[in-house]
């Protein structure tokens, strides 16, 4: 298999920090597309994950390649690490640009709840 056509087998990934604690899950049908997303963050439109990647060590994992459900791989993954997460979303194929804001999420993640 070439490397050009391996990068465009649908993915679920991670990024972790430099003790490989994992931050965020996500997936993608083109690997080398979606990194692009993250090596030049200005357009991430979680804030919290933003902020924390252009001020941080981080790197990729590959949990899964090619899952049977994307979806449910995405999910499965999301719920085992779910405490150390900026997802704003519990995975699958939700729109995440409308959700319900919780005072931690995104901008808002540095405010103290009252």
């Amino acid at each position: 298999m070439t490397e050009k056509k391996k990068n465009k087998e649908s993915v679920v990934y991670a990024i972790a920090d430099g003790n490989d604690k994992i931050i965020y899950i996500g997936k993608t049908k083109n690997f080398n597309k979606r990194k692009e997303n993250y090596v030049h963050p200005s357009s991430c439109h979680n804030v919290a994950l933003k902020e924390w990647l252009l001020n941080n060590v981080w790197h990729f994992i590959i949990l899964e390649y090619n899952p049977v459900d994307i979806n449910l791989s995405e999910k499965k993954y999301i719920q085992e690490y779910s405490e150390t997460l900026f997802n704003m979303v519990h995975g699958g194929d939700q729109n995440w640009r409308h959700h319900d804001r919780l005072p931690w999420m995104a901008s808002n993640w540095h405010q103290v709840p009252k």
